[in-house]
């Protein structure tokens, strides 16, 4: 893949990581950002009647119920990442390669021109609608411990799937919901750090094979009528192989839900083509910047368990917790624009 150094590299993330008033400041402060939103709001408004920007950042805000229902929270990330990417771009921030794990793979996937932004949003929007109809409550839980360990304990392999491998110490598992609560209540009383993350079907697993035919179906109508897909003008990382997508398909499209995430994996392959540019190039000037576009910046948290870059990669976040995107931004756009 070596052809010019990477500079900068998008990382997007995928069901979880979502809260209310995920980047408020930012639709509040930003004019590029806003218009992304808004425009992108027009399609979950015309196919469920629903503004995600009001169910965002209206006045109700972090009390409002239903941000683990799918139907909302996989636009709302898709939106909220896809149009601070597109307001980093605006700004002089260009991406040199892109990384998404799960759902932020479909991002990553629009935001290299595989298909339009609003046509894989409205792919989305029907996925979470035929979750909904096809497939019964699930759920994925993230564990502090090695992924070895549902290998060994039958309290894993046999009541849930081990989504996915995230680093050394951590690991998903996912499966339906009665089985999932004896996996929470075998990891409590094992005493084992665990999140049980807010969503309500199996990601990467079983749960979701009730949808498979007919989110295919319903995707290859979706992808003929926008003129088919694209090869990604911009370099991508896939989660679910760990190599560079290439071809896309309807098949990869399913497999990035459903496939377990390799996300460890994937940063191994990021890292050996930095260092097949280093070598090519010779050291960098400046570090490389992996900047995390998703809520909460877990991305960022996971990318430093792992310890596979070394003192030429430097790992930005804007979205935390703490509601200080704008900062953030700020700073980015101080410190990396030439």
């Amino acid at each position: 893949m070596t052809g010019k150094r990477y500079r900068h590299v998008f990382l997007f993330t995928g069901q979880g990581a979502q809260y209310h008033g995920m980047a408020r400041a930012l639709y509040a402060s930003e004019p590029v950002f806003r218009k992304w939103m808004d425009d992108l709001d027009l399609i979950p408004r015309k196919k469920i009647s629903i503004s995600i920007v009001n169910f965002l950042y209206g006045e109700q805000g972090k009390d409002r119920p239903g941000f683990d229902r799918t139907l909302i929270s996989h636009p709302a990330l898709f939106m909220v990442q896809f149009s601070l990417a597109k307001t980093l771009i605006h700004h002089g921030v260009n991406p040199d390669c892109l990384m998404g794990a799960s759902l932020g793979e479909y991002i990553s996937m629009a935001l290299a021109g595989v298909l339009p932004p609003d046509t894989m949003l409205a792919a989305l929007i029907d996925n979470a609608q035929i979750l909904e109809t096809c497939c019964p409550p699930g759920t994925m839980i993230g564990v502090s411990d090695s992924f070895r360990r549902f290998e060994q304990h039958p309290e894993f392999y046999d009541n849930c799937s081990l989504a996915g491998i995230i680093s050394p110490g951590q690991f998903l598992v996912s499966g339906f919901k009665p089985d999932m609560e004896r996996v929470m209540q075998y990891l409590k009383e094992t005493k084992t750090g665990f999140q049980h993350l807010p969503i309500r079907f199996g990601f990467h697993s079983p749960n979701i094979d009730g949808a498979e035919a007919v989110w295919k179906k319903r995707l290859t109508a979706i992808v003929k009528a926008s003129g088919g897909f694209t090869r990604p003008d911009i370099k991508a990382v896939s989660c679910c192989t760990a190599s560079y997508i290439m071809t896309p398909s309807i098949d990869l499209l399913w497999n990035i839900g459903r496939a377990p995430i390799e996300f460890r994996q994937a940063l191994i392959t990021l890292n050996g083509e930095l260092e097949r540019q280093a070598e090519a190039f010779g050291p960098s000037p400046e570090p490389v910047k992996l900047i995390d576009l998703g809520p909460g910046s877990y991305s960022s948290g996971f990318i430093r368990q792992n310890r596979i870059f070394g003192k030429g990669v430097r790992i930005c976040r804007i979205m935390t917790l703490f509601g200080n995107e704008t900062r953030n931004l700020n700073k980015l756009k101080t410190e990396l624009i030439p």
